[in-house]
């Protein structure tokens, strides 16, 4: 009956998308923990590969930046910090802004410019573009909503994605910048597990 009313009574089969997501469901309902199979998430190799005609004043030079008073991307980066998702909470994009600050420091006390750009969109857009202006960060951008052939060249443009979620059962993300060539940092929550 506890399971009816938490509608797993005549369930055959709950997928689930990771271990971490499994061991959860596990903890919630462990009378049902026979019927939780793992099934594996996987991402569009059509849409998500190395893209080797992605150019970069083409790309980055197309997007406009909500941070520039022309709304153009600088384009003399020595390196690029990709994040895309979804502008909630779970997502830890407040952490990113505050790790570019750091980084965006270290890099200009070395010679050197990096820039982030942030793609994607959510309730929380305002508290973050006013987070990054306080930290007076000079080379972090908002672009938007973007589409997975937008994303695809600027995630192949990029040195590295960050992905600082706190929650995420699975980062599907976090394949798809790998499978655009470049190394993905995220939180063990993050993770693929």
């Amino acid at each position: 009956d506890r399971l009816r009313s938490r509608g797993l009574g005549d369930v055959y089969k709950r997928q689930v998308i990771s271990e971490a997501q499994k061991e959860e469901f596990d903890k919630l309902f462990p009378l049902a923990s026979s019927k939780v199979e793992l099934v594996e998430n996987g991402y569009d190799t059509s849409k998500f590969y190395v893209d080797k005609t992605a150019d970069k004043e083409e790309v980055i030079g197309a997007l406009e930046s909500q941070n520039t008073e022309d709304g153009k991307i600088p384009l003399d980066y020595d390196n690029l910090v990709v994040f895309v998702g979804k502008f909630a909470d779970f997502k830890g994009i407040d952490v990113l802004l505050d790790s570019a600050k750091i980084y965006e420091e270290k890099m200009q006390e070395q010679g050197q410019k990096v820039a982030t750009i942030i793609v994607g969109s959510g309730q929380l857009e305002d508290s973050l573009k006013k987070q990054a202006k306080e930290l007076n960060l000079q080379n972090t951008h908002f672009v938007g909503r973007k589409n997975s052939d937008e994303v695809r060249k600027i995630q192949s443009l990029a040195d590295v994605s960050l992905i600082p979620s706190r929650n995420e059962p699975f980062g599907l993300v976090v394949i798809e910048g790998m499978a655009c060539g470049h190394p993905v940092i995220c939180l063990l929550y993050t993770s693929p597990s």
